[in-house]
């Protein structure tokens, strides 16, 4: 690791505080900090879109978290993402290129756990990010109540979090992976 701690941003796209989502992101990012990262929540409930891209652009990594609403990652997120620039046609800044982030999703079942593809897929090619995989999916079986998870699923969140935070930190300290930039 470096001797600087990567500072690593939980995104809760959620219109709820204290949600399963956000008890799994808090999950990752308790294993982020175990591997020496600093982190921060931001759940949308409670703050501006805005102030959550100030979050992200301050990061070298971020944990993005929504439910699955008809496999697929909710508003909520999309809307955040929609505001992300990416460098490109003028826009002054890249929050999230060359990032590392992780992605929890999770629903009331197993039967949507594939629904984070199309958000890898955005991810990856159309803002430039490195991702850690597989992305977490919990599902309700998953938690004792809305702000704990099983000792099998905690520990599932908690591995997550320190390979993004050594991918944050090697991305950061290299000099090829930080200048990847959009494909799209």
């Amino acid at each position: 690791m470096n001797a600087v701690a990567p500072n690593i941003v939980g995104v809760i796209a959620s219109s709820n505080t204290l949600s399963r989502t956000s008890t799994a992101v808090r999950g990752v990012l308790d294993g982020a900090v175990a591997s020496g990262a600093t982190v921060q929540m931001v759940e949308l409930a409670t703050t501006t879109v805005a102030d959550a891209i100030d979050a992200i652009d301050g990061a070298d990594g971020v944990v993005l978290g929504c439910a699955v609403y008809r496999a697929r990652h909710t508003a909520t997120l999309a809307s955040l993402l929609e505001s992300v620039e990416r460098c490109q046609y003028g826009e002054t800044r890249a929050p999230l290129m060359s990032t590392a982030a992780a992605i929890v999703m999770g629903g009331a079942s197993e039967n949507h756990s594939l629904a984070s593809q199309s958000l890898e897929r955005a991810l990856n090619s159309f803002f430039a990010v490195r991702l850690v995989s597989p992305p977490l999916y919990p599902a309700q079986s998953d938690y004792i109540d809305a702000t704990t998870l099983t000792e099998h699923a905690a520990t599932l969140a908690q591995r997550a979090g320190g390979p993004l935070a050594e991918l944050a930190a090697a991305v950061r300290s290299s000099r090829h992976l930080a200048r990847l930039e959009p494909q799209i």
